[in-house]
């Protein structure tokens, strides 16, 4: 039985699924149990450290104590020396880490770094303090560890192309899996636009929230459910200044946080999906959505494009033409053949390249060669 470890955010019992990377852990994670291996997570925590469990499934949950000072300048330092000292603990046969390249620093034992996105470019647009300042520290640490790490699995094209002169190691190319609950998801479309992500300056929601306001003129019985949380209080507050404005505080809802099963069940009723992000890498949310068989209108950056097909399974739009967002909108709620037939393609896309089985297949095949190499 292979012993497998993976580094990263995870729902611990009682709480939900808070962000992409954690989403994509959890799915992973029950995905290598069930084809047997003896599977544990590694997260850091606001805690004392040292608590573990086993969730339903029966992965080992491990957690240690993140440092009390600031995250962009602990994780590779700090943070990272406590997670190895767990590792060395567990003695997994290879331990994949998600995320941040910066966490696999002078870890010489088998290991596997999966990027999920660009993290000092979200440094830079996530509104925080001193965005520029995280942003340039975070760069160092990450070029230096995606430069020294010898096994990296890329999850779309956008990335292999951005970060090429950073990746100097073996690579695999495996998308992110979907949980198995959005396949299921039994659609009855309604005039709804749904959101789903942090509320944040780089996600660009007071834009959809501008541009739903045209949509609310021309389609009176529509509405926007922003579903996410709000780790930018100052944003937040503008977003609702923004709804108040335009007086559709009857027509916006705010959601925050959301847990698998709670976004399925919005899915099944949402006429569409919108994301106007300035930077993604490969959204979940839009994999999540093309599982339920729900369009997707989103901006064209990082990889949305290789996941939206533009006319086919979405629409592609400038986020900063407040016109053109809302005609597609209007376009995929108020059409029900041209939403049904989007929403199907849409289901079909995600079954070839987001099913859990064949994710989990995948990813094995890339510990094994990684096991074999290391022998």
């Amino acid at each position: 039985m292979m012993k497998v470890c993976l580094v990263g955010p995870f729902p611990t019992a009682g709480s939900d699924v808070k962000g992409g990377v954690a989403s994509v852990v959890s799915a992973l994670a029950h995905g290598l149990a069930s084809m047997g291996c003896d599977v544990h997570v590694v997260m850091t925590s606001g805690g004392s450290g040292g608590a573990q469990g086993a969730d339903g499934d029966g992965v080992r949950v491990h957690q240690v104590a993140r440092s009390r000072l600031p995250g962009f300048l602990t994780y590779s330092s700090i943070n990272r020396a406590r997670i190895h000292r767990k590792l060395k603990e567990i003695g997994p046969d290879i331990a994949h880490f998600h995320g941040a390249a910066g966490l696999t620093f002078n870890y010489n034992k088998p290991q596997v770094l999966t990027i999920h996105g660009v993290n000092e470019k979200d440094a830079r647009l996530d509104g925080r303090q001193f965005g520029r300042l995280r942003s340039f520290i975070i760069r160092q640490n990450e070029r230096y560890g995606r430069r020294r790490c010898r096994n990296i699995i890329i999850i779309s094209q956008y990335i292999e192309t951005l970060l090429k002169s950073d990746i100097r190691g073996s690579t695999w190319s495996i998308e992110n899996p979907v949980d198995q609950r959005f396949f299921e998801v039994d659609r009855t479309p309604t005039r709804t636009v749904l959101f789903g992500g942090m509320i944040r300056p780089g996600k660009r929601v007071v834009e959809l929230i501008e541009g739903f306001a045209e949509v609310s003129r021309r389609l009176p019985e529509s509405r926007l459910r922003l579903a996410g949380p709000e780790p930018v209080p100052v944003y937040a507050a503008e977003c609702r200044r923004v709804v108040e404005k335009a007086g559709l505080c009857d027509r916006v809802d705010f959601l925050g946080p959301l847990s698998p099963s709670q976004m399925a069940t919005e899915l099944s009723t949402a006429g569409c999906l919108a994301l106007l992000s300035r930077q993604e890498n490969a959204p979940v949310i839009i994999g999540e959505a093309m599982a339920a068989g729900v369009p997707v209108v989103a901006s064209p950056v990082g990889g949305v494009p290789c996941m939206v097909d533009d006319g086919e399974t979405g629409f592609l739009v400038d986020p900063n033409d407040r016109e053109t967002v809302a005609a597609s909108l209007v376009r995929v709620l108020s059409d029900e053949a041209i939403n049904r037939t989007m929403g199907q393609r849409a289901r079909d896309r995600a079954l070839e390249r987001y099913e859990l089985s064949k994710v989990t297949e995948a990813t094995l095949a890339v510990y094994q060669a990684v096991l074999a190499q290391h022998r």
